[in-house]
């Protein structure tokens, strides 16, 4: 495999993420060999020798997560459904302090140009494109409404204004994906914030959560309650926890960490 390709590869994995990839073939060793080659020239002055982050680059490198751009109207996006949308705001707006999204994303806008593009059909680039935003959402076509409390989320918890604090939790089904941000405040509280998704807009997923305990501050045998701050539900969590995500409904918790018990 040349350089190129496993390059490529790389890119497609990270730029992708929420796209289920085929799984991987066995790999020889010099494959192993040509990735770390790669991995050293393009990756690791942000990621780092090890991948901690601490490369001579993640000084100044800021990553801005949009869900779309005019040239980025992934498959994901053309066939996953309004559950894609949501999956895909969860991610960019919980994972990092910056994010963005390109006008009509909040109507689900998902036909491209011509089959195997990720370019929109009647582009903003050529045309001007007048939206009835109000109609949209007070029809119930508009994403809108679940944006705006992505975005107070992230207002009230200081947690997710941070980079460097992500973590993610072991999951023992690959289509759901579990992180955290934790972040100590100037009176002493902590603001922890715990992430649980399914990335399959298309199927029920169910999953044991395993929580790395002391990441989120606790000791290992330690319980405490959660609020999840889009259904409104509180649980009692602890290192192993039972979720089942229907996409349709609710594809994510969004987890508060309240206090332990």
């Amino acid at each position: 495999m040349t350089e190129r390709a496993l390059l490529l590869r790389v890119t497609l994995v990270v730029a992708a993420g929420t796209v289920p990839l085929p799984a991987p073939r066995s790999l020889a060793a010099q494959d192993t060999t040509a990735g770390q080659r790669v991995y050293v020239k393009w990756c690791a002055g942000c990621h780092g020798d090890a991948g901690a982050g601490d490369g001579p680059a993640a000084a100044y490198m800021r990553p801005n997560l949009f869900v779309n751009t005019p040239d980025i109207l992934h498959a994901y996006l053309q066939y996953g459904g309004p559950a894609a949308f949501k999956i895909r705001a969860v991610l960019a707006a919980m994972a990092t302090p910056t994010w963005g999204v390109y006008s009509g994303y909040e109507l689900f806008e998902h036909v491209a140009v011509r089959p195997g593009s990720e370019e929109y059909l009647d582009s903003e680039k050529y045309q001007y494109r007048p939206r009835d935003w109000a109609a949209a959402e007070q029809e119930g076509r508009s994403l809108a409404p679940h944006l705006t409390r992505l975005n107070d989320i992230r207002r009230r918890h200081p947690a997710l204004q941070w980079l460097r604090n992500l973590r993610f939790h072991q999951v023992d089904n690959d289509g759901i994906m579990a992180f955290s941000k934790r972040r100590r405040l100037p009176d002493g509280r902590e603001d922890t914030v715990i992430v649980v998704i399914n990335i399959d807009p298309h199927a029920v997923r169910e999953a044991t959560v395993a929580l790395d305990m002391p990441a989120l501050g606790f000791d290992w045998p330690d319980h405490f309650s959660v609020y999840d701050e889009l259904s409104g539900a509180t649980y009692l969590w602890g290192q192993y926890n039972y979720v089942r995500l229907d996409p349709y409904w609710e594809p994510a918790h969004i987890l508060t960490v309240r206090r332990s018990v």
